[in-house]
């Protein structure tokens, strides 16, 4: 006879977990309202997959006899509505609802910034984020310009400001620097060709893509000292110093595979253009696994360092931002990075993080951030596939210990 206290201290330790996945449920339905009934049926579906795998790991064990399964199903979906379980079940339900709201707010404010004409023009401030090298036979830089407002040359009522991107590439010399405010005029929108393309926009935040013959914007006013600037010119320095180390045929992949920078080496290009060609440009990406070969090492030589445990853990944390620090970005190496340093502070602080809780958790930031990310295919893959190793793994784990 199935035991309902399994199921309830398994559900009562994995509340986060149904959380986000009832959050990008939300997100997938109102993503899709042209196909608003299947779509709840899949989210349906997404919830009661966890059931099914924990079901069909407790018939592994014996727990429960194949033949009983689809009693011991219902037993748990029953056991949603019990009084213990209605607060989890709630839960839940105002974590899809809230996933519906985020989706719809980020989608109308895009679509209010494209839905005008596109004779209009527009007037935008913002801060200077980051200045990229290309090694192009014309363009030489990007700048990336994080905006504050938005406002219509034309239509002194119109003002957009969320936080949006504009890439500005000049083959000029760059007077900005990172962090001051500049301005920019006489901006053009043009308004996404598809919904994809529209989700795209929404994931990246990119509005505008602006080719100048020289440098069009102004400089408002310059930030000589921030925390921005100084990060910066450390990736920089950093960039430069380990260069100087490496063979020339060795920078691109160096920079690229433990870096994430694939633009500043001047055979980036060349080296990305040919993965590319050969259909391998997944082995060019940074992923989870180079960070995982990186702690395993530095696990390995502070275990031979005489200080305290709680210490190393917290020296660990510390090591893994400076890391995220001083590196370039991208989705699976967040997640992989966000988690380790959640997982290594749990343990410094005695209260080990369940590798579920930790994904779940970095999921939802990036959800939270930017709900188009979900309808992305490199987020699908890296945090499913993460999420689908911990889910099987955790089932495994309970059938050996069991």
């Amino acid at each position: 006879m199935l035991s309902s206290d399994r199921w309830t201290t398994f559900y009562n330790l994995h509340p986060i977990s149904f959380f986000v996945v009832s959050f990008a449920g939300g997100i997938a339905v109102q993503a899709h309202q042209s196909n608003m009934w299947v779509l709840i049926l899949a989210s349906l579906l997404m919830l009661s997959s966890s059931w099914l795998v924990w079901s069909a790991s407790l018939c592994n064990t014996g727990s429960i006899p194949a033949n009983n399964l689809p009693r011991a199903i219902r037993t748990r979906l029953l056991l949603l509505l019990s009084q213990n379980m209605t607060p989890i079940t709630f839960g839940c339900l105002l974590f899809f609802v809230a996933g519906m709201t985020r989706f719809s707010y980020e989608k109308t404010a895009y679509d209010a910034l494209f839905s005008r004409s596109p004779s209009d023009r527009y007037f935008c401030t913002g801060r200077v984020c980051d200045i990229t090298t290309y090694h192009h036979p014309y363009f030489k830089k990007r700048i990336t310009i994080t905006t504050d407002t938005i406002s219509c040359v034309t239509d002194q009522s119109f003002s957009f400001k969320k936080k949006t991107v504009i890439y500005l590439y000049t083959p000029a010399h760059v007077t900005c620097s990172i962090d001051d405010e500049v301005s920019v005029d006489a901006i053009a929108l043009k308004k996404p060709k598809t919904n994809a393309d529209l989700i795209r926009t929404m994931r990246s935040g990119v509005i505008a893509l602006i080719f100048a013959q020289n440098n069009t914007y102004s400089i408002k006013k310059t930030t000589h000292q921030s925390l921005n600037r100084y990060l910066f010119d450390l990736r920089a320095r950093t960039l430069r110093a380990v260069c100087a180390k490496i063979d020339s045929s060795l920078q691109p992949l160096y920079t690229a595979l433990f870096l994430g920078n694939k633009h500043d080496i001047p055979m980036s290009g060349y080296i990305t253009h040919n993965f590319s060609l050969w259909g391998i440009s997944h082995h060019l990406a940074r992923s989870g696994l180079h960070l995982i070969i990186a702690g395993w090492l530095l696990v390995l030589f502070l275990q031979r360092l005489p200080i305290l445990e709680r210490s190393r853990y917290l020296l660990l944390a510390v090591l893994g931002c400076s890391y995220y620090l001083l590196s370039w970005s991208s989705i699976s190496f967040d997640r992989a990075c966000f988690s380790f340093i959640l997982y290594k502070i749990g343990n410094w602080g005695r209260t080990p993080l369940d590798p579920m809780h930790a994904i779940s958790l970095v999921m939802l930031s990036f959800l939270c951030i930017s709900p188009a990310y979900l309808l992305c295919l490199d987020f699908q893959l890296s945090f499913g596939l993460t999420y689908a190793l911990a889910w099987f793994n955790h089932a495994h784990t309970k059938r050996v210990y069991s």
